[in-house]
């Protein structure tokens, strides 16, 4: 669910921006994408299955706190430790 701001979120079968009060649901093993392509800084509260998966975002967000620009190697060396891959591929 979108707690605050807007959330563009990529999928299969197309784009869509999600506003507050709004919510995605991305079934497990389907490939997607979300970013914040506001001017304000967006909320999401998430439910992630399997559980773990929550860690990969807790990863992105102590690397940014060090310094580290977030960059595609970044992220993909980030989710390999989550069996997960970029998208598209």
């Amino acid at each position: 669910m979108i707690t605050a701001g807007a959330v563009t979120f990529e999928l299969a079968d197309g784009t869509a921006t999600v506003g507050e009060g709004g919510a995605v649901a991305v079934p497990r093993g389907r490939a997607h994408g979300f970013r914040n392509d506001g001017d304000v800084p967006a909320t999401i509260v998430g439910l992630f299955t399997p559980a773990g998966y929550e860690n990969y975002f807790r990863d992105v967000a102590k690397a940014v706190a060090h310094g580290a620009n977030v960059t595609p190697a970044l992220l993909t060396e980030l989710r390999s430790r989550y069996r997960t891959t970029s998208w598209p591929e």
